[in-house]
């Protein structure tokens, strides 16, 4: 009896085992889904552009080589078994993505920001018009053609991340592709507090939370420089100069650079071996080339990872990123979206240091002023409360060094390199703060950190709020069905915009359409 009961016991632990073998794959399977949805989140836009915009040998070729790349790439990550949360938990995060994304004006279902005055149009131009897109002005008013001529025009902007859903509006329509890119944004957030969560283990509520309310005190160099504060308004402006953008803000007005860079980033942090990470990151180029200047220092960064539980020599990790794909990608990324972008000329109107035009003591003395109070309240007094636990990681070192150094430069009138060249530093320097918040035991500490963050917080808040009542007031609604092809007066204003950022002028003589476009 003992030896049969010893036998049934054995088969009940070795089915156990089977079963926690099976239920083990599956975790490995899901992450494995998860991982490699996000690969075609970043894939299947810049794949679009090829076959939509590309000679039909060159997509063909290009389409050849991204599906090897891409599997490439899914064979060199680890896949691991991942903590599944709560289904609370998963709805109470997906709801606060979606309604998060709802008033982020993307998709037309609530007030737009300023930006959304050409965001609009690329969209509807790209549903509406042939690939590539050209715009023909000889019968257009004279006002009109006194600013942008009265030729042809084509049309070249980074709105690779419009393209899926703008490729669906052009069969299913405007509202079903408005619907689309909205779905097609906040899963790009639910992607990404995935890989947050697969690569820190830090709370999925905590991450988005962390996501939708970090900001640097705005609040505080508005009260110092402009003395003034009312709810909805714009805080950032406060510091045009060096200006740091918060995740909401970013979202509410840059959503189609801020979304794919923040995946981007978090793949990275992700990676466990330096066999794709140049090729994850150059991608960043065709969805923002001005994040591309923030993006090259974490992609040389992650090459020196000390990943968990390796010692690797400086010559085994240079040879690691000897790889096909981290080859391939950035030189076909750089050969296209470069020709592509640089189509429009010269049209950095802005270019150059951001103290050059001091000419006085009191100038430099204000400038130094203005500047070290920018680094303290974007990003400085954060960085140092977490820097004896964090000194270690490079990510974090990198982040607050290159954070320091970018105000120095401007480029645009708008300042672009400071504020989207920042987006994955300040992403970055997010994750060690709620990694900090999470983990840390200097108590004192983390409870002044939240303090300074809630001053933090009243950034996104302005720019929820302003979102939700004028949504609910219908007031300033931006116009959703312009186009660069057709414009009114109204538009009249912003010609000179229009032409400087996204118009063409002789581009059959150029690299890109004359030999590589359709």
């Amino acid at each position: 009896m003992d030896q049969i009961n010893q036998s049934e016991a054995g088969k009940n632990l070795g089915i156990v085992s089977t079963i926690k073998e099976k239920f083990n794959k599956t975790e490995n399977l899901l992450d494995k889904i998860l991982v490699n949805i996000v690969l075609l989140y970043l894939f299947i836009p810049i794949e679009i552009f090829f076959i939509g915009f590309l000679r039909w040998y060159y997509s063909l070729v290009l389409t050849v080589i991204m599906i090897y790349v891409f599997c490439k790439i899914s064979k060199s990550i680890k896949y691991k078994k991942i903590e599944i949360n709560s289904k609370i938990k998963t709805i109470l995060i997906i709801s606060l993505i979606l309604i998060w994304v709802a008033f982020s004006g993307i998709g037309g279902f609530s007030y737009q920001n300023d930006d959304y005055i050409v965001r609009n149009p690329v969209f509807n131009d790209l549903m509406s018009y042939d690939w590539p897109v050209h715009y023909n002005f000889e019968n257009a008013p004279e006002e009109i053609t006194d600013v942008v001529g009265n030729g042809e025009v084509s049309f070249s902007y980074y709105f690779i991340f419009w393209l899926p859903a703008a490729l669906i509006g052009k069969v299913l329509g405007y509202g079903i592709a408005q619907i689309c890119l909205y779905l097609w944004s906040a899963l790009g957030i639910g992607l990404i507090v995935y890989l947050i969560k697969r690569a820190t283990s830090i709370n999925g509520i905590l991450i988005i939370l962390g996501m939708i309310m970090f900001s640097g005190m705005d609040v505080v160099g508005t009260l110092i420089s402009k003395k003034e504060f009312g709810l909805g308004l714009h805080l950032e402006w406060w510091n045009t100069t060096f200006q740091y953008s918060s995740i909401t803000t970013c979202l509410y007005w840059v959503f189609n650079q801020a979304i794919p860079i923040w995946i981007i980033t978090s793949l990275i942090l992700n990676l466990n071996n330096n066999k794709s990470n140049l090729a994850i990151g150059s991608l960043a180029f065709a969805y923002s080339p001005f994040a591309i200047f923030g993006m090259i220092p974490v992609m040389i960064i992650s090459i020196f990872k000390k990943y968990e539980k390796e010692k690797k020599s400086f010559i085994i990790r240079i040879k690691e990123t000897i790889t096909s794909q981290n080859i391939l990608i950035p030189i076909i990324i750089i050969i296209i979206f470069g020709a592509f972008f640089i189509s429009s000329g010269d049209k950095i109107t802005v270019n150059g240091w951001s103290f050059a035009g001091i000419n006085s003591i009191s100038g430099a003395i204000n400038y130094i002023k203005k500047y070290m109070l920018s680094i303290f309240l974007e990003f400085g007094i954060y960085a140092l409360l977490i820097f004896r636990e964090r000194k270690k990681d490079l990510f974090y070192l990198t982040s607050i060094v290159l954070l320091t150094l970018i105000p120095l430069y401007i480029m645009t009138p708008a300042n672009d390199f400071v504020m989207r060249g920042s987006m994955s530093l300040l992403f970055i320097l997010m994750v060690e703060i709620l990694y900090y918040l999470q983990y840390s035991k200097e108590i004192i500490k983390k409870y002044l950190l939240i303090t300074l963050l809630v001053l933090g917080m009243i950034t996104p808040f302005n720019e929820i709020y302003r979102s939700i009542t004028n949504t609910v007031e219908q007031t300033n609604i931006i116009k959703k069905d312009t186009s660069f092809g057709i414009l009114d007066k109204i538009d009249i204003e912003n010609l000179a915009l229009y032409d400087r950022q996204f118009f063409i002028h002789n581009y059959e003589n150029t690299f890109f359409f004359k030999y590589l476009a359709k």
